[in-house]
C-alpha cells in the first residue's frame, strides 16, 4: 500500500471521528436539556439525584451502542463488563419495579425512574449481542481477561449483601437482591478498566464518555444516599453497618476509577485519551 493510501485511509477516519462528534455533542445536549425539564416539573428536591444518576448511566450505554453502530465494531467494550451491568440492573430492578423501598420519594419514582433503568437493560443486552453475536471477531478476548470470574464476583456480592443489607422494601428477599445489584455495580466497571489496561495507547473517546458517565452515575447516586443515610439504619438503632454498606460500595466504586477519571480530565484539550504506558488496574 502507497503512503498516499495510508494518508487518505488515515484521513477517511479522521472525518469519521469528526462527523460522530456532533452526535456525542447532540447526546449530551438532550441528556441535559430533558434532565432540566424533568427535574423543574417533577422534582421534590435531593431525591431526583437518583433518577439523574440513571440517566447518566443509561446516557453511558447509549454512547457504547453509538460507537457500535457508527464503526460496525465492538474493539474496547468488554462483554464482562456489560454482563455485570446487565445482572446489577436485573437485581435492581427485581425490587424497584414493584416496590418502593428503593425508589426516589419525588415523582420521578412513579414511572420515570424505571423506564430509564429497563432502557438501559436493553441497551446492554443490544450491546452483549453485538459483542458475543453480531461483532464477535472484533471482540478481544485476549484482552477482556480479568482474572476473576463473573460468576465468583456475583456470588461473593450475593453473600455480602445476605450478611448487611437495608430493610427498606420489608421484604427480605428483595432487599438482599437490590443489595446485590448495588455492589455488583461496584466491581462492575474493573473488566472494562482492566481491558484499557491492557490494550493501552489511545482510548476511543465514546469509551472513555462511558467510563467516566458512570463514575458520575456513581457520584449522583452517593448523595442521594448519604442525604438518605438515616433512612438505612435498622429499626432497632443500632449500628449501621447497611448504610455504611451501600456507601462504601459507592465510595469504592469512585476509587477505582479515580485514576482513569484524572487521566480523562488532563486529555480533554487533547483530540483522544491517552494511557501513559504504565498505567495498569
Amino acid at each position: 500500500m502507497s503512503s498516499f493510501d495510508v494518508m487518505m485511509q488515515h484521513n477517511h477516519h479522521d472525518a469519521k471521528a469528526s462527523s460522530a462528534d456532533p452526535k456525542v455533542v447532540g447526546s449530551y445536549v438532550v441528556f441535559f436539556l430533558i434532565a432540566t425539564t424533568m427535574y423543574h416539573a417533577l422534582s421534590a428536591g435531593f431525591s431526583s439525584t437518583l433518577t439523574l444518576s440513571a440517566g447518566l448511566q443509561c446516557l453511558g450505554f447509549i454512547l457504547l451502542a453509538m460507537k457500535v453502530h457508527c464503526q460496525r465494531t465492538t474493539v474496547g467494550i468488554s462483554g464482562r463488563m456489560l454482563i455485570m451491568y446487565a445482572l446489577t440492573l436485573c437485581f435492581r430492578l427485581s425490587s424497584t419495579l414493584h416496590l418502593n423501598g428503593y425508589l426516589p420519594v419525588d415523582k420521578t419514582g412513579d414511572h420515570l425512574y424505571q423506564i430509564i433503568e429497563l432502557c438501559s437493560l436493553a441497551l446492554t443486552c443490544y450491546l452483549m449481542r453485538c459483542v458475543f453475536v453480531t461483532h464477535r471477531m472484533s471482540n478481544q478476548e485476549e484482552t477482556d481477561s480479568f482474572p476473576v470470574t463473573v460468576q465468583s464476583m456475583l456470588m461473593g456480592c450475593f453473600i455480602l449483601a445476605v450478611v448487611v443489607h437495608p430493610n427498606l422494601d420489608r421484604f427480605p428477599l428483595f432487599d438482599i437482591l437490590w443489595t446485590t445489584g448495588c455492589y455488583l455495580e461496584t466491581l462492575s466497571m474493573i473488566p472494562q478498566l482492566w481491558m484499557l489496561s491492557k490494550m493501552g495507547n489511545d482510548v476511543d473517546a465514546l469509551t472513555s464518555h462511558s467510563v467516566v458517565l458512570s463514575a458520575l452515575s456513581r457520584v449522583f447516586s452517593l448523595i442521594f444516599w448519604y442525604r438518605g443515610f438515616a433512612e438505612l439504619r435498622p429499626a432497632d438503632g443500632g449500628f449501621n453497618f447497611a448504610g455504611w454498606g451501600v456507601m462504601g460500595a459507592h465510595i469504592v466504586q469512585l476509587l477505582l476509577s479515580c485514576d482513569f477519571v484524572f487521566l480523562y480530565v488532563k486529555s480533554i484539550s487533547q483530540a483522544k485519551m491517552a494511557l501513559p504506558s504504565s498505567w495498569n488496574v
